[in-house]
């Protein structure tokens, strides 16, 4: 058996009932007052009996039998049955469960956070590779022009701050002495 309830409000004085006004009911889209609270239902499971015919009778059939066969589809009854199993654990057991659920995060957190650092620390080094290749690309043009301005090596080792070596292991890998 099922019984349906409402809120309603009545005067103290007067036992008349609240009423919304105009504006109440353009800005709350309602018409009366016990549209704006929840609706009560009382179940009395000790009369139930026992056949699910609908999402209703599958949560009686739940609060009255503390289990939720495997073909009810009721909306909610899915975690309802994880909680279920979980309420019917021994201590021991929840507390291992709760260890093993926490281990689980924190091992989440730990890949997360190694991906993100990782990530972050791949870009800084890349944009610092990047950066060195680029500086090296612009002495190499340096060095190329200054060739072919005619400057000797000594002097291009000097505005470059390259060593000679340097310099012309430069000038060697551009026989033609042409920059890009």
């Amino acid at each position: 058996m099922a019984t349906k309830g409402f809120t309603e409000f009545r005067g103290i004085h007067n036992n008349d009932l609240l009423q919304l006004t105009q504006e109440q009911k353009k800005f709350f889209v309602k018409e009366k007052v016990m549209d704006l609270f929840p609706e009560y239902f009382v179940l009395c499971v000790e009369n139930f009996n026992n056949v699910a015919k609908d999402s209703l009778d599958e949560w009686i059939y739940y609060l009255k039998n503390s289990e939720i066969p495997d073909h009810f589809t009721a909306f909610g009854l899915l975690e309802a049955r994880e909680q279920l199993k979980y309420d019917r654990l021994s201590d021991e057991d929840k507390k291992m469960y709760d260890h093993y659920v926490k281990q689980r995060v924190y091992e989440q957190s730990c890949l997360d956070s190694s991906y993100y650092l990782g990530h972050f620390n791949g870009l800084i080094d890349g944009e610092e590779s990047g950066y060195k290749r680029g500086e090296a690309a612009g002495l190499a043009k340096v060095v190329i022009k200054s060739h072919l301005s005619g400057y000797d090596m000594a002097t291009i080792s000097a505005i470059t701050g390259l060593t000679i070596d340097e310099v012309a292991s430069i000038l060697e890998h551009e026989p033609d002495g042409e920059t890009e």
